[in-house]
């Protein structure tokens, strides 16, 4: 999964394409956060099929070219690890 991240100054705006489920067309996504060091952390907040609002948080840090750190959504986290192109 692609994501870009553009930067001015410690704020960051992250747009990503979320895959739709069972193959479906994905839904372009985009989000606000922030960098401080190596901390980043940003957040997507959007409308479910059903009507419900869902937040999805992300907070990691950033080494050189990688960056590693964990997703949350609806009560459940997972760790995700991401390198630059």
């Amino acid at each position: 999964q692609d994501i870009t991240i553009a930067q001015e100054g410690n704020k960051i705006k992250v747009t990503m394409t979320m895959m739709g489920r069972q193959g479906g067309e994905g839904r372009e996504m985009v989000g606000e956060g922030t960098i401080e060091g190596n901390a980043i952390q940003w957040a997507f907040t959007f409308q479910r099929p059903d009507g419900q609002e869902m937040k999805m948080e992300y907070k990691g840090t950033v080494d050189g070219d990688t960056m590693k750190g964990t997703t949350s959504r609806m009560g459940n986290e997972v760790e995700f690890t991401a390198k630059k192109k």
